[in-house]
């Protein structure tokens, strides 16, 4: 991840740092980075959602991305490309995503621009690691990560900020790749995908049964034709 920001081409950005209280050489790792503009906090949290919104809270910036510890940005022009883009009604700008195995070994790829307002509810959700958001509008609508979910408040956080917005407000920048490895909140056991489907019926739910029934199916099926064999 250093290594990756060392490499940007647009270095104007404040790198936050939300560790859990590790006991490695995580935090000495990175105060002896050459990444000027950064802040720390260590402690413990309530998972990968209380960290995000630690971060959230703390940014000063006029937007932001997240990068978790075992993602990399590809290109060195990938901040730069992304502020390029950047309209006076931009809220949220998103790219596509590689998803890695532990041996760095291609298993999936999303890429899928939005085609309108109502995608979201219909299982269309774009990775949060691909979007760069409005900080002024989470602000303002105060759009934190509700860690009553643990596997899918990403999704509900994504939901949220389309229903404040609107299609024109999302823009998609389809040259770029987030390369992320799999084994997150929602990847892994069959536990963990019962969950995130039941977690996805409740979020959605909010939009009537049979929204919720058919959202929560198409979020899953969508994944079917991204895999690699």
């Amino acid at each position: 991840m250093v290594s990756t920001l060392q490499k940007q081409t647009y270095q104007q950005y404040e790198w936050i740092v939300v560790d859990g209280g590790s006991v490695d050489q995580t935090l000495k790792f990175v105060q002896e980075s050459d990444i000027k503009v950064k802040r720390v906090i260590s402690e413990c949290d309530d998972g990968i959602y209380d960290a995000l919104n630690k971060g959230l809270k703390i940014a000063t910036g006029k937007f932001c991305i997240f990068l978790h510890s075992d993602d990399w940005w590809e290109d060195p022009n990938f901040l730069a490309k992304y502020v390029s883009k950047i309209a006076p009604r931009s809220i949220v700008l998103y790219s596509n995503v590689k998803f890695f195995d532990a041996n760095r070994g291609l298993v999936r790829q999303w890429v899928d621009p939005l085609r309108s307002k109502f995608s979201v509810t219909s299982g269309w959700m774009p990775p949060h690691v691909s979007m760069l958001v409005n900080l002024d509008f989470v602000r303002r609508h105060t759009l934190l990560f509700d860690t009553n979910f643990s596997i899918s408040a990403d999704y509900d956080w994504i939901l949220k900020l389309a229903e404040l917005s609107g299609p024109m407000d999302w823009i998609y920048v389809p040259d770029q790749f987030v390369s992320m490895t799999t084994g997150g909140a929602s990847n892994g056991s069959t536990s963990k995908y019962l969950r995130s489907l039941l977690e996805d019926f409740i979020i959605l739910s909010r939009y009537g049964i049979l929204k919720s029934i058919i959202g929560s199916f198409n979020k899953k099926i969508r994944k079917i034709g991204q895999w690699y064999e």
